[in-house]
């Protein structure tokens, strides 16, 4: 068997979209429209009010993009809500479900980067929830030491009267809670701009916030991802070394007997010590032994 090159591109800038959409059903061609048209990589989605009849393609182009989506249960209030993150295919991601808390409408994914690994987190945090960022706090006390230096998290937070330019302070206990949660999880929020305007009144709910300055770059408020939306939505660059998983057809091999035999000493002669001692993480670890492991299987069915 040949030894094993690794063929991943690497990517550096990704085109990252932040939308509250106010319900998926009636936007969903203009929303996969406005993904297209932006060649969004990663698109964070909230208020979808999607629920178990809402198709996954009715959110994102199942061709282009993994979808991850957490619905609204256990919430004061049955209706609305709910949270999504639609990823390219070639991009490796996954879904964090140890982070998720009951009652709070966030999802993280790790986005799987060949130097670092990043965790993006979405979040709709309603008015009415006077805990909401308490149950935050408790979600972020469970992410690892070595991630928690990695962290963009978007979303929908309702804290119209916060003064993020200088000193940032806040009114209500709820306003305080979240500017306390910034300073303890050492986040910058990179949002600057109204993201909600109306005839007599301008506001910001929507925020983002990283912990490293670098991985983010032009920052803006851009109109809504459809006529119908009131919210205006975020865009900006990722500045990440990312594996670009090339997506493969799933092959069905005839197995006979003497084809596993040969199977397995193929497998046999691999020095797997040397192949995984040179890996930057176990993530890439464990793509790089799928590409091997299908190899050997197609040299030998």
């Amino acid at each position: 068997m040949p030894p094993f090159k690794f063929t991943g591109e690497i990517g550096k800038k990704l085109s990252f979209l932040y939308g509250n959409v106010n319900g998926i059903r009636s936007k969903s061609e203009e929303i996969k429209r406005w993904m297209q048209e932006k060649k969004a990589d990663i698109v964070a989605l909230v208020e979808t009010w999607a629920d178990q009849s809402t198709p996954d393609c009715m959110i994102a182009d199942h061709d282009q993009y993994v979808l991850f989506r957490k619905d609204r249960e256990g919430c004061q209030k049955e209706k609305g809500g709910g949270v999504a993150i639609a990823v390219k295919k070639n991009l490796h991601a996954l879904r964090m479900t140890s982070l998720e808390v009951d009652g709070l409408e966030v999802m993280w994914i790790k986005l799987i980067c060949s130097r670092l690994n990043v965790l993006i987190g979405v979040i709709y945090a309603p008015s009415y929830d006077a805990d909401v960022f308490t149950k935050l706090r408790s979600s972020m006390e469970h992410i690892p030491p070595f991630l928690r230096r990695n962290l963009i998290i978007v979303g929908d937070f309702n804290c119209p009267k916060i003064q993020w330019e200088g000193d940032s302070n806040g009114k209500s206990a709820r306003d305080r809670d979240l500017i306390s949660l910034k300073k303890e999880f050492k986040l910058w929020q990179k949002v600057r701009g109204d993201t909600r305007i109306r005839e007599k009144s301008s506001s910001s709910l929507d925020q983002l916030f990283v912990t490293q300055l670098g991985f983010v770059r032009n920052t803006r408020v851009v109109p809504p991802p459809s006529s119908t939306c009131d919210p205006r939505a975020i865009e900006t660059k990722l500045l990440l070394w990312t594996v670009n998983v090339k997506p493969k057809p799933k092959p069905v091999w005839k197995i006979d007997g003497d084809k596993i035999n040969f199977f397995k000493e193929t497998l046999s002669s691999i020095d797997w010590g040397s192949i995984f001692d040179v890996m930057c993480n176990v993530d890439v670890a464990v793509s790089v032994f799928q590409d091997i492991f299908v190899a050997a299987a197609k040299s030998a069915f």
